[in-house]
Protein backbone atom coordinates (compact mmCIF):
# COMPACT_ATOMS: atom_id res chain seq x y z
CA UNK A 1 0.00 0.00 0.00
CA UNK A 2 0.71 3.46 0.34
CA UNK A 3 2.17 5.33 3.61
CA UNK A 4 1.46 8.92 4.37
CA UNK A 5 5.42 9.79 3.78
CA UNK A 6 5.21 8.49 0.14
CA UNK A 7 2.59 11.11 -0.23
CA UNK A 8 4.77 13.86 0.01
CA UNK A 9 7.52 12.77 -2.12
CA UNK A 10 8.25 15.16 -4.92
CA UNK A 11 7.13 13.40 -8.26
CA UNK A 12 8.95 14.77 -11.37
CA UNK A 13 8.05 12.76 -14.92
CA UNK A 14 9.48 13.27 -18.63
CA UNK A 15 7.34 12.92 -21.36
CA UNK A 16 9.43 12.06 -24.88
CA UNK A 17 8.05 12.47 -27.89
CA UNK A 18 5.41 15.45 -28.47
CA UNK A 19 5.95 17.79 -26.26
CA UNK A 20 3.36 20.12 -27.14
CA UNK A 21 1.12 18.06 -29.14
CA UNK A 22 2.02 19.77 -32.56
CA UNK A 23 3.25 16.76 -34.44
CA UNK A 24 1.11 15.06 -36.99
CA UNK A 25 1.61 11.75 -37.56
CA UNK A 26 0.92 10.98 -41.15
CA UNK A 27 2.82 14.32 -42.42
CA UNK A 28 6.08 13.48 -44.03
CA UNK A 29 8.28 16.25 -42.89
CA UNK A 30 11.68 16.42 -44.79
CA UNK A 31 10.37 13.70 -47.28
CA UNK A 32 11.44 13.87 -50.89
CA UNK A 33 9.87 13.00 -53.89
CA UNK A 34 11.35 9.80 -54.78
CA UNK A 35 13.68 9.96 -57.79
CA UNK A 36 13.96 6.99 -60.49
CA UNK A 37 16.24 5.93 -62.78
CA UNK A 38 14.43 5.31 -65.90
CA UNK A 39 11.20 3.18 -67.19
CA UNK A 40 9.63 0.04 -66.91
CA UNK A 41 7.41 0.39 -69.79
CA UNK A 42 4.57 -1.84 -70.44
CA UNK A 43 3.73 -2.35 -74.21
CA UNK A 44 0.07 -2.15 -74.86
CA UNK A 45 -1.75 -1.99 -78.49
CA UNK A 46 -3.96 0.93 -78.43
CA UNK A 47 -7.16 -0.97 -79.86
CA UNK A 48 -10.66 1.00 -81.05
CA UNK A 49 -13.02 -0.59 -78.32
CA UNK A 50 -16.90 -1.08 -79.55
CA UNK A 51 -19.44 -1.23 -76.97
CA UNK A 52 -20.22 -4.32 -75.47
CA UNK A 53 -17.18 -6.32 -76.63
CA UNK A 54 -15.07 -8.40 -74.32
CA UNK A 55 -11.12 -7.84 -74.93
CA UNK A 56 -7.93 -9.46 -73.58
CA UNK A 57 -5.48 -7.00 -73.29
CA UNK A 58 -1.70 -8.50 -72.48
CA UNK A 59 0.64 -6.22 -70.90
CA UNK A 60 4.30 -6.71 -72.92
CA UNK A 61 7.95 -5.15 -71.67
CA UNK A 62 10.53 -5.10 -73.59
CA UNK A 63 12.17 -3.67 -70.91
CA UNK A 64 11.72 -6.52 -68.09
CA UNK A 65 15.36 -7.19 -67.21
CA UNK A 66 16.69 -7.81 -63.90
CA UNK A 67 12.65 -6.59 -62.30
CA UNK A 68 12.32 -7.48 -58.45
CA UNK A 69 8.99 -6.46 -58.04
CA UNK A 70 6.82 -3.71 -59.20
CA UNK A 71 3.53 -1.74 -57.69
CA UNK A 72 1.31 0.38 -59.23
CA UNK A 73 -2.65 1.44 -59.91
CA UNK A 74 -4.43 0.98 -62.96
CA UNK A 75 -7.14 3.57 -63.78
CA UNK A 76 -9.70 3.71 -66.05
CA UNK A 77 -12.77 5.12 -67.04
CA UNK A 78 -15.59 3.05 -65.83
CA UNK A 79 -18.14 4.53 -67.27
CA UNK A 80 -16.41 3.53 -70.79
CA UNK A 81 -14.95 0.03 -69.65
CA UNK A 82 -15.41 -2.83 -67.10
CA UNK A 83 -12.54 -4.51 -66.07
CA UNK A 84 -13.69 -8.21 -66.05
CA UNK A 85 -10.42 -9.82 -64.99
CA UNK A 86 -6.40 -9.41 -64.47
CA UNK A 87 -4.83 -13.06 -65.54
CA UNK A 88 -1.97 -14.31 -64.91
CA UNK A 89 0.93 -14.43 -67.62
CA UNK A 90 4.69 -15.22 -67.77
CA UNK A 91 5.02 -13.35 -64.33
CA UNK A 92 6.02 -16.24 -61.65
CA UNK A 93 3.79 -15.84 -58.31
CA UNK A 94 1.51 -12.97 -60.24
CA UNK A 95 -2.01 -14.29 -59.47
CA UNK A 96 -5.44 -12.78 -56.96
CA UNK A 97 -3.23 -12.03 -54.27
CA UNK A 98 -0.94 -9.41 -56.24
CA UNK A 99 -3.81 -7.85 -57.88
CA UNK A 100 -6.56 -5.53 -55.82
CA UNK A 101 -10.15 -5.78 -57.59
CA UNK A 102 -11.94 -4.31 -54.94
CA UNK A 103 -11.53 -0.87 -55.93
CA UNK A 104 -13.06 -1.65 -59.61
CA UNK A 105 -16.49 0.07 -59.57
CA UNK A 106 -14.52 3.01 -58.72
CA UNK A 107 -12.51 2.88 -61.51
CA UNK A 108 -9.10 1.53 -60.71
CA UNK A 109 -6.98 -1.18 -59.75
CA UNK A 110 -4.07 -1.98 -57.79
CA UNK A 111 -1.51 -4.43 -58.35
CA UNK A 112 2.01 -5.30 -56.05
CA UNK A 113 4.03 -8.17 -57.31
CA UNK A 114 7.68 -9.17 -56.43
CA UNK A 115 9.77 -11.98 -56.65
CA UNK A 116 12.70 -12.89 -54.59
CA UNK A 117 15.59 -12.04 -57.49
CA UNK A 118 15.43 -10.07 -60.25
CA UNK A 119 14.02 -11.44 -62.97
CA UNK A 120 14.65 -10.96 -67.24
CA UNK A 121 11.52 -12.16 -69.21
CA UNK A 122 11.89 -12.06 -73.25
CA UNK A 123 10.52 -9.68 -75.58
CA UNK A 124 6.95 -10.80 -76.89
CA UNK A 125 5.57 -12.78 -73.60
CA UNK A 126 2.66 -11.59 -71.89
CA UNK A 127 3.68 -10.50 -68.16
CA UNK A 128 -0.51 -10.04 -67.61
CA UNK A 129 -3.88 -9.76 -69.33
CA UNK A 130 -6.26 -7.54 -68.34
CA UNK A 131 -10.13 -8.46 -69.69
CA UNK A 132 -12.21 -5.99 -70.32
CA UNK A 133 -15.49 -4.69 -72.25
CA UNK A 134 -16.06 -1.89 -73.33
CA UNK A 135 -19.26 -0.08 -71.85
CA UNK A 136 -19.13 2.57 -74.95
CA UNK A 137 -16.84 2.86 -78.02
CA UNK A 138 -13.91 4.21 -77.30
CA UNK A 139 -10.23 4.54 -77.93
CA UNK A 140 -8.27 2.15 -75.15
CA UNK A 141 -5.45 4.88 -74.38
CA UNK A 142 -7.97 7.15 -73.94
CA UNK A 143 -10.14 5.55 -71.06
CA UNK A 144 -6.83 3.43 -69.45
CA UNK A 145 -3.55 4.37 -68.27
CA UNK A 146 -1.50 4.03 -64.76
CA UNK A 147 -1.27 6.35 -61.88
CA UNK A 148 0.30 7.15 -58.48
CA UNK A 149 -2.98 8.01 -56.78
CA UNK A 150 -3.22 5.11 -54.74
CA UNK A 151 0.20 3.95 -54.45
CA UNK A 152 3.12 4.69 -56.39
CA UNK A 153 3.83 3.74 -59.93
CA UNK A 154 7.51 1.97 -59.71
CA UNK A 155 9.53 -1.29 -60.45
CA UNK A 156 12.47 -2.78 -58.34
CA UNK A 157 15.71 -4.08 -59.37
CA UNK A 158 17.87 -5.11 -57.02
CA UNK A 159 21.82 -3.96 -57.24
CA UNK A 160 23.45 -6.09 -54.52
CA UNK A 161 22.23 -6.87 -51.02
CA UNK A 162 21.73 -3.34 -49.83
CA UNK A 163 20.98 -1.32 -53.00
CA UNK A 164 17.79 -1.26 -54.98
CA UNK A 165 16.73 0.88 -58.20
CA UNK A 166 13.79 2.49 -58.19
CA UNK A 167 12.18 2.73 -61.95
CA UNK A 168 8.81 4.18 -63.12
CA UNK A 169 6.00 2.17 -64.75
CA UNK A 170 4.08 3.26 -67.52
CA UNK A 171 2.15 2.47 -70.53
CA UNK A 172 4.06 2.63 -74.20
CA UNK A 173 0.96 2.49 -76.35
CA UNK A 174 1.54 0.34 -79.44
CA UNK A 175 -0.74 2.11 -82.12
CA UNK A 176 -2.97 -0.45 -84.20
CA UNK A 177 -3.30 0.46 -88.06
CA UNK A 178 -7.16 -1.23 -88.05
CA UNK A 179 -10.09 0.67 -89.37
CA UNK A 180 -12.64 1.77 -86.91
Amino acid sequence: GISKSDLKLDFKGVKIGDVDDSAKANDLLGATERGYNGNLSFEVADLWLKAGQTYRIPFLSRQFKNIAGFQQTIKFDQHQLKVNDVQQGILPGFGAAQNNMEPLSEGYLLQSWDYDQNLTIEDGFPLFTIEVTAQEDCLLSNVLYISTEHIRAEAYQYLDRYEINTLQTRIDWIKENKER
